[in-house]
Formats: structure tokens, C-alpha cells, sequence
């Protein structure tokens, strides 16, 4: 299941950690931001914005993107997941248990949140 957060400042943190990991995803596939748009029938600008942290893309778009770099979406979501939660954790402020799994049915949302 996908991980939502509802704090805008763990939500950037998810968007620009996720944009790093699929820039470097993209980078190492040899592929450029024109290619991934070409895929995607949008601009460079868009990926370059998605991969920046600075654009916010629905779940149907990340999922045709991670498609377009052959990795598995839940994947994706999990790695991404674990990162969030590793640096609000070493921050010392609010924690989440951020979980991604995948449901029979395709991926869901759901969270798990605690302030410590």
C-alpha cells in the first residue's frame, strides 16, 4: 500500500526523495529527460519538475513512469517509504511508520502515523 501524508513538510520530503530515486533510476537506465517524456507525452520541464521534488504527479503518472524505467512500482514505494522514515526519525521529530505493500487488487493507500 501506498504511504499518504497529510504533514506538507514530510509530503515535500516523500516528493523530493522520490524524484531523486527516479532520476537516478532514469540516469542509470542511459535514459535523458526527453526520452522518459517522449513515453510519457509530456515535456522535459515536467520530469525534470517531478524528479526535482518541485511538481506533484498522480499516482497513475508514477506508475507509468517507474514503467518506463522498468522498475516495479511497490518497489519504488517502498524504497522511497523507508528513506522518509529513516530521516524523520534521525530528525527526532514526528515518525511515521510509512508502509508500502501491495494489495491483491493493485496498490492502495493507507497510513500509519504517530507523533513522538
Amino acid at each position: 500500500m501506498i504511504t499518504t501524508v497529510a504533514d506538507p513538510e514530510t509530503d515535500a520530503l516523500h516528493r523530493k526523495l522520490s524524484g531523486a530515486e527516479l532520476r537516478r533510476r532514469r540516469v542509470e537506465r542511459g535514459l535523458t529527460e526527453e526520452d522518459v517524456a517522449a513515453h510519457l507525452d509530456c515535456t522535459s520541464a515536467l520530469v525534470r519538475d517531478v524528479e526535482r521534488g518541485q511538481h506533484v504527479v498522480g499516482l497513475d503518472w508514477v506508475i507509468e513512469l517507474t514503467g518506463v524505467l522498468g522498475i516495479d512500482p511497490r518497489e519504488h514505494f517502498e524504497r522511497v517509504s523507508r528513506q522518509v522514515e529513516r530521516r524523520m526519525n534521525s530528525a527526532g521529530g514526528c515518525t511515521r511508520a510509512l508502509r508500502c505493500s501491495t494489495a491483491a487488487s493493485g496498490i492502495e493507500e493507507e497510513a500509519d502515523g504517530t507523533h513522538g
